[in-house]
């Protein structure tokens, strides 16, 4: 039966926080000095390790992230404390394969919501525990994405594609590419015949950029394997900066695609249309 959790954190504030909460959910905790005294209780309990909760080292997060990997591989989850957001860090993190992130301050009702999804697996949607099943868009799955995320006190970033001149079946194969070129947080999801819809959590504003290019690295790299020519219009938004509800921002997405395809003509090639762009063209119509 597994029923312990190992806790290896070195700041003294966040492992009392961290055992106080345990301790308040009747989980047994066992607790790491170091890698070796890791290894050591690892090998000790064996099959009765939960789960592992760890402080990211900053300093030598690379061989953190080798442990995440040793520890991934038998089959037991990490939820991550990181103190600042950094993408590629939060990027190289779930590559290793880390279940979660909590970014400091750290907050026992925090903890608690993570340890239920990823314990008690009772927040988990089809959408996220089957990724690889690219599944049609249900506005239940957003609104739950964004209540982790008030939760978890980080950003979503939706990102809408429409694609044009492609075949079904290109389509899935595109969305299959996404899903491997994107982290594993990321969720890829149909909207409509012709449109995906993007969503990553742990992803501010001003990192939407960064989605968007990789978007346009598999657009690119896989144009010439598309029977005909084709096109894409790429818009994303972020919550809670841009809305505050997922019916806001989904009407959001809408309206800059539409914007986006009627300023760029993008038909024949693959674009993107910045929202600076759309909002100087929305300027110059009104005064026409």
């Amino acid at each position: 039966m597994k029923d312990k959790i190992l806790v290896f954190i070195q700041g003294i504030p966040e492992k009392k926080m961290v055992l106080l909460t345990l301790a308040q959910m009747g989980y047994t905790f066992v607790e790491c000095l170091n890698v070796e005294d890791m290894r050591f209780k690892l090998d000790l309990f064996k099959d009765r390790v939960l789960l592992m909760i760890h402080e990211l080292n900053h300093n030598n997060y690379q061989k953190d992230f080798e442990m995440i990997k040793e520890i991934n591989a038998k089959g037991i989850k990490t939820i991550l404390i990181i103190d600042k957001y950094n993408i590629k860090i939060i990027d190289d993190a779930m590559a290793a394969g880390t279940s979660d992130i909590i970014e400091l301050p750290l907050k026992s009702e925090i903890l608690k919501n993570k340890l239920n999804t990823i314990v008690e697996n009772k927040e988990k949607t089809p959408e996220i525990s089957e990724k690889k099943d690219i599944s049609w868009i249900k506005p239940e799955a957003i609104e739950k994405e964004l209540l982790r995320a008030d939760r978890g006190k980080y950003s979503v970033s939706l990102i809408m594609i429409e694609l044009y001149g492609v075949k079904e079946e290109e389509m899935l194969n595109l969305s299959e590419k996404f899903s491997e070129k994107l982290r594993e947080t990321d969720i890829v999801m149909r909207y409509g015949i012709k449109r995906l819809l993007l969503v990553c959590p742990f992803t501010e504003k001003e990192h939407t950029v960064e989605i968007e290019n990789k978007i346009r690295d598999v657009l690119e790299e896989n144009i010439d394997n598309l029977v005909k020519k084709a096109s894409a219009v790429v818009y994303g938004i972020s919550y809670p900066k841009d809305g505050e509800d997922a019916v806001m921002l989904i009407k959001m997405l809408n309206e800059g695609v539409k914007n986006s395809k009627f300023i760029g003509k993008t038909k024949g090639t693959f674009r993107d249309i910045s929202k600076e762009e759309i909002e100087a063209y929305r300027k110059i119509f009104k005064k026409n």
